[in-house]
């Protein structure tokens, strides 16, 4: 199925034109007739499924139905220094594939190129060219813009390094602040139960937990040898009661580990999936049914389990 941008937003049911090139190339190279199915982007976001309606001297698509959003929640904008060469097409091209938002180009006191207003202007008309057609191949459904040439102090001036700093220390005080409240909880509770199911959070559970608390820690991954997380098992757990991993392989493993510096710690096997299915029918209307456990949040995408 080919790929083509439309002029301007539609919406599912209306018949679009193509631009200019785009036309030229569906009915001189590709010889699209009418009927043929395509794809077809607004470079704002929406993505469709269509088909040719007609080909002339302009040629029209009808949109039949709209595709699903490929764009990344995370909007990442990538400053450049000019580089030398075509090497600026090559980076607009790749990254623009991988997902990059906008570019923003910085003519650096150390920079190769060198060159006027009007050269800086043909560059980044040329480079939004690529963006365009490196979007148009991974069928993107927004079009990464390059911005014209400025310099490092007219670069901190758009970027409000104040308001960077402001919200990244910002950020630093809402983690420190979840660690107060994880260990300030934990030491309050002084019998029943705890269970907690992140390295972090395990240590301070061994380190802040009362004696007369069952305390019980879980990790719901595969430690891949990570040397901080090895570190902490050997070091770290040793007034945890129970440590619950997923596989008997990672608990073999752990116990290695932790084989000579910890002989109070249980190790457990639990896994995350129900290795036995319940036998009674819990809806009999339907023909697949799937139980989950877990926070109601987006991170858990519940989302797709209904699709």
């Amino acid at each position: 199925m080919h790929t083509f941008y439309l002029e301007g937003s539609a919406a599912v049911g209306e018949i679009a034109l193509l631009p200019k090139e785009e036309a030229q190339h569906a009915r001189k190279v590709l010889r699209l007739t009418a009927g043929d199915e395509v794809c077809l982007l607004d470079g704002q976001g929406g993505r469709y499924a269509g088909k040719i309606v007609e080909v002339g001297e302009s040629v029209s698509a009808e949109l039949i139905e709209a595709l699903p959003d490929n764009e990344s929640n995370i909007h990442l904008t990538v400053w450049q220094g000019v580089p030398k060469a075509d090497k600026a097409e090559w980076i607009v091209q790749k990254l623009t594939e991988l997902g990059v938002s906008d570019f923003e180009l910085l003519n650096m006191t150390r920079c190769v190129v060198k060159g006027n207003e009007k050269d800086g202007l043909k560059k980044q008309e040329r480079l939004n060219r690529i963006a365009r057609a490196a979007g148009k191949q991974r069928r993107r459904g927004t079009v990464p813009v390059v911005g014209t040439p400025v310099s490092p102090k007219q670069a901190a001036r758009e970027l409000n390094i104040r308001k960077f700093f402001s919200e990244s220390w910002r950020s630093v005080m809402i983690l420190l602040n979840k660690k107060r409240t994880v260990i300030n909880t934990i030491r309050s509770i002084n019998d029943g139960i705890i269970l907690t199911t992140r390295n972090e959070d395990n240590v301070e559970l061994s380190r802040y937990g009362s004696k007369k608390v069952l305390k019980i820690a879980q990790l719901h991954h595969d430690h891949r040898f990570d040397k901080k997380l090895v570190r902490d098992f050997k070091n770290r757990y040793g007034n945890v009661d129970i440590f619950a991993l997923l596989t008997p392989q990672l608990v073999e493993e752990v116990a290695e580990m932790m084989k000579g510096r910890n002989r109070h710690t249980r190790l457990v096997y639990m896994p995350n999936f129900l290795e036995h299915y319940p036998t009674v029918n819990l809806n009999a209307e339907r023909e697949k049914t799937v139980v989950a456990a877990g926070r109601l949040t987006e991170v858990k995408r519940f989302d797709l389990l209904i699709k």
